[in-house]
């Protein structure tokens, strides 16, 4: 049987189908996932997230259990080992709220060996103490969020309602995927953000248009 473990912090059916889709998982008969809300009392909101990639998982998968690290590192870190050595027939681990990542490559020792023996890792988020992770492919993908546009493109939309202007009820975010392919980009990124200027001009953005 084929395991597939899913650290779910920040879960939603969308984000799913993107690290669903870079992982490619391997065909099987029937294989087995884990998810890993990151809090450790059930919200509604992470409820309805972990529904919302149960719609978008296939049926030949099954949620194994749910863990969680409370958006403590250190303990993210221990639960991916413990979890990796309980669980020798992953194939897969979705990392969504990676807290593990903000550790060093060297603090998941297990996660890095089973990675280069095939495990197919994906994450979210692509800040920059994430990067290394992706750059010696222990992380295949990483789906991001708009950084920058929550600040910038908040207050171009506040400044814009007190002239007058209207604009859509839903504005939406990027997701940008992260992968070996383009995480070169996103280190430069952060090399340049070291200011705000910096910052500005690396993740710069058209503001949002009045409707």
């Amino acid at each position: 049987m084929i395991a597939v473990y899913i650290a779910a912090a920040a879960l939603s059916a969308l984000a799913l189908l993107i690290v669903v889709e870079a992982l490619r998982l391997r065909r099987s008969p029937r294989a087995r996932l884990k998810m890993r809300p990151r809090q450790p009392r059930r919200l509604p909101a992470l409820e309805d997230r972990i529904r919302g990639a149960k719609t978008v998982l296939s049926k030949d998968l099954t949620i194994a259990g749910t863990s969680f690290c409370n958006e403590d590192v250190a303990l993210g870190v221990s639960q991916v080992e413990n979890v990796l050595r309980a669980h020798p027939a992953l194939i897969g681990y979705i990392m969504i709220g990676a807290w593990p990542l903000f550790s060093s490559p060297g603090a998941l020792p297990t996660l890095k060996a089973r990675a280069k023996a095939g495990l197919q890792v994906v994450a979210f988020d692509y800040l920059e103490q994430e990067l290394p992770f992706i750059v010696d492919g222990t992380v295949k993908a990483s789906v991001g969020q708009d950084y920058w546009g929550w600040g910038y493109q908040s207050v171009q939309i506040c400044h814009g309602l007190l002239q007058g202007k209207k604009y859509p009820a839903f504005v939406p975010q990027s997701l940008p995927v992260v992968t070996t392919a383009n995480v070169g980009d996103y280190q430069k990124k952060w090399d340049n953000s070291k200011t705000a200027a910096g910052m500005a001009a690396a993740f710069k953005e058209a503001p949002i248009e009045p409707s």
